[in-house]
């Protein structure tokens, strides 16, 4: 099969879109991250938000946990998808970077695809605080500042033909935090860092491989989890490429 033409926020017929190959490869590790955090979660009411969800899975999994859930995305065309997917959801089109108040306080605020596309950490933490209900959780992910995450993103991701998922420039090295820069803008909007974990594929061969097959229309968008298999990383081990940060705010 010819190779997709990319294009972002889109179901489109012969297209890729790369936030949802991203997404999609990521939803074990997200859906794992959940399961081990809610097991400790006490609070009676179950309200969750999603900033940047897109039309990814990851609200249908919120709302399987019993959570009410609401998404906000700033892209409109990703809204309406996740609006036709995902009916149990509230969906908002708003900039990642403003939450509306209106929108009252969350006991679980998930934040993807947002801390690495934008360029001011501590505005984006002071929303996501504000958004969370005292004793409420935090879980962010986000790809770390190193070598490897480098080459992935900021390369095979945006500039080599044959691995190219998305379009440059999305990601800047300037948007790629290690966990010290995180925990700094965490500590300025009064949040307290619970832990740091990464999030890996099974393989680098299994994440190049992914990527080529679905670059070409060989395996579709459902195969890619399994294709990928991210899961989680040693807690003892820094993160490489991607991971997960997790916060509460003090009752």
């Amino acid at each position: 099969m010819a190779k997709q033409e990319l294009k972002l926020n889109t179901q489109a017929p012969n297209t890729l879109d790369g936030r949802q190959v991203r997404a999609l490869a990521f939803m074990p590790a997200r859906e794992a991250l959940l399961d081990q955090l809610l097991g400790d979660f006490s609070s009676s009411s179950r309200r969750a938000l999603v900033v940047g969800g897109g039309y990814s899975p990851l609200a249908q999994a919120l709302l399987d946990r019993g959570f009410e859930t609401t998404v906000v995305d700033p892209s409109e065309e990703a809204v309406e998808i996740a609006r036709s997917l995902t009916p149990g959801a509230r969906f908002m089109v708003a900039p990642s970077v403003t939450i509306d108040p209106s929108l009252g306080d969350f006991d679980l605020v998930y934040c993807a695809d947002t801390l690495e596309t934008h360029d001011h950490l501590d505005q984006m933490m002071g929303q996501l605080a504000k958004a969370l209900a005292p004793g409420g959780w935090l879980i962010l992910d986000t790809v770390a500042d190193t070598v490897i995450a480098k080459f992935i993103y900021l390369l095979a991701f945006q500039r080599l033909p044959f691995s190219k998922i998305m379009p440059s420039p999305r990601y800047a090295a300037s948007r790629l935090r290690n966990p010290e820069a995180i925990r700094l803008a965490l500590r300025n909007a009064e949040l307290s860092l619970e832990k740091i974990i990464g999030f890996e594929p099974a393989s680098i061969g299994a994440l190049v491989s992914t990527v080529l097959k679905r670059r070409s229309g060989r395996i579709s968008d459902r195969e890619i989890p399994a294709a990928s298999g991210f899961k989680l990383s040693d807690e003892a081990h820094p993160p490489v490429v991607t991971y997960f940060a997790v916060a509460h705010k003090d009752a």
